[in-house]
């Protein structure tokens, strides 16, 4: 399995005559020993989605306006282990058009047992609103 990578897989100093000496010495060759392995691991089919540990999960609430009822379990598909961090990465309003939250969005979170994660209170929802949530398990 390979990318869709280009041919060229290191810089060479003599593409770059006017360069300073020490862009063509220094910089390429250690710019040339990062490049080279990472060339390597993404043709070699490496994906980012595959290859980390992180998740985003997107789930779907309706406020009771009151945070600590706006509350959501769920256990991760592919992270493992306990989260250092449950990070908001979007919040929108199930709405017919697309409008704004209107609101800083916050929320509070534990590890439970289980491997569960617990939202255990939602801040600065609506009450009677529909909201989609995503969220990056790290």
């Amino acid at each position: 399995m390979s990318s869709n990578l280009p041919t060229i897989q290191r810089l060479v100093a003599d593409d770059f005559r006017t360069a300073p000496d020490w862009f063509r010495n220094e910089f390429l060759r250690t710019f040339n020993l990062f490049s080279q392995p990472v060339y390597n691991i993404l043709n070699q089919g490496i994906d980012i989605d595959e290859n980390t540990s992180e998740e985003l999960y997107t789930f779907t609430i309706t406020s009771t306006g009151v945070p600590t009822n706006d509350t959501f379990d769920f256990s991760p598909r592919k992270f493992v282990g306990a989260p250092h961090g449950v990070i908001l990465c979007q919040c929108i309003a199930n709405t017919a058009t697309v409008t704004p939250v209107g609101n800083p969005v916050t929320f509070d979170w534990v590890y439970g047992s289980g491997g569960q994660i617990n939202i255990i209170a939602i801040y600065g929802l609506t009450s009677g609103v529909s909201y989609s949530f995503t969220v990056r398990i790290c």
